[in-house]
């Protein structure tokens, strides 16, 4: 099913093609703008002629949304240019339109567009404001062989205001009744304020009530009194009562006041200081840690060939159990350090009681330089050959 629809100056649309025999194409105009409506693809083409005006054009595209909202909004709105028709376009040219949902769009209640069709001599229909039944003015106007009254002379009067809140029924119109400042006043002035805690605030229904101090002198001594004084100007925000500790009164399932309770300087704490830090205290007491591992060491004393050492030999010392297994793991069996032929050792004191100063030392080159061939050979497994040896060798 199609329908085709031509674009007017006056920017209403008129359906062409109703009871007629021509196909949709023999209604295009190139100086002219076409809504075609195809409901096999579901499309509006707004077809635009090359010759066509651009008010029309400007025309085409604002009523083809609104045919388009006649419709159905499955429909998809798609411009065509003269001459650049898609495939889908071409084939509903061949069919003859039909009525469809589309309707003609006219601009209806604005009266003629041109002032030629204007008539000057009927009288023009001023609208008038509607007349409330209960008003006065209303009874006045009920006969009806009466003239009609002027149009700019009719008044609304307004009787009383437009909400009154008569009708509302439950709790929410039902006001709180006031709240007994002096009787609460006196019921937390008779109550105690915790050990270490002093009253700085209270809050009364919508009214907020600060201690203050006032001292008085008699006879030389001077009296202090706490009383509560309403504060005339609160700030404007949201406020966190930070360092304080709220205290409520409730009575008959209603919040009556809210304390603000400071906490006074130096006054004991609830829990001792141990707690408060974050240390538990424990009657156990720590244990201590381990001594560190003695690492055994041992001085090897130097003494001549034939005598006994003088220097006592050092014993490592007795280490933990759980020191002695972790230095055996950690450390492997290292081998002794290689011992040096008695030749060459400096010789050491006679007696060990004997000065370290007056030990009488030697150098080991000078010592390797005073043995011969054969101590080397004896001491170190060294072969030290001549020179004449090494001469008949290399011949």
């Amino acid at each position: 099913m199609v329908q085709i629809f031509i674009v007017e100056a006056t920017g209403e649309t008129k359906e062409l093609g109703i009871g007629g025999k021509k196909s949709v194409g023999e209604f295009l105009d190139t100086n002219e703008v076409f809504i075609i409506v195809d409901d096999l693809s579901h499309k509006c083409f707004l077809w635009k002629g090359k010759n066509s005006r651009i008010r029309s054009k400007f025309i085409g595209a604002k009523k083809s949304q609104d045919v388009r909202g006649q419709v159905g909004l499955s429909y998809k709105v798609e411009p065509v240019d003269e001459g650049e028709e898609p495939d889908d376009f071409k084939a509903c040219l061949k069919n003859v339109p039909v009525p469809g949902y589309a309707k003609e769009i006219r601009e209806e209640g604005e009266g003629p567009k041109f002032l030629k069709d204007m008539d000057f001599n009927k009288p023009e229909k001023i609208p008038t404001a509607p007349i409330p039944s209960g008003s006065s003015s209303a009874q006045a106007a009920a006969p009806a062989s009466s003239p009609a009254a002027k149009p700019y002379t009719t008044s609304v009067q307004n009787v009383g205001p437009l909400y009154t809140g008569e009708d509302v029924k439950g709790p929410i119109a039902k006001s709180a009744p006031p709240a007994d400042y002096t009787k609460i006043m006196e019921t937390l002035t008779g109550l105690e304020t915790p050990a270490g805690y002093e009253r700085e605030m209270v809050i009364i229904g919508s009214q907020t009530f600060s201690i203050v101090e006032k001292a008085t002198a008699f006879l030389g001594q001077r009296v202090v009194k706490k009383e509560m004084e309403p504060i005339g100007s609160l700030p404007e925000g949201v406020f966190f009562a930070e360092g304080y500790a709220p205290r409520v009164l409730c009575e008959n399932g209603k919040v009556l006041a809210i304390e603000f309770l400071k906490k006074v300087k130096g006054a004991a704490d609830r829990f001792p200081a141990a707690a408060r830090s974050g240390v538990l205290s424990s009657s156990k007491p720590i244990p201590a840690l381990p001594p560190a591992a003695a690492q055994p060491t041992a001085t090897a004393a130097i003494a001549r060939p034939g005598k006994a050492s003088a220097t006592p030999t050092a014993a490592p010392a007795k280490a933990s159990a759980p020191a002695t297994a972790a230095s055996s793991a950690s450390s492997k069996k290292r081998p002794p350090p290689p011992k040096l032929p008695p030749e060459i050792v400096p010789p050491l004191p006679e007696e060990p009681g004997e000065p370290a100063s007056e030990v009488q030392t030697v150098s080991l080159k000078d010592h390797l330089a005073k043995m011969g061939p054969q101590d080397l050979k004896k001491a170190f497994g060294i072969r030290v050959e001549k020179k004449e040896e090494v001469k008949k060798k290399k011949k």
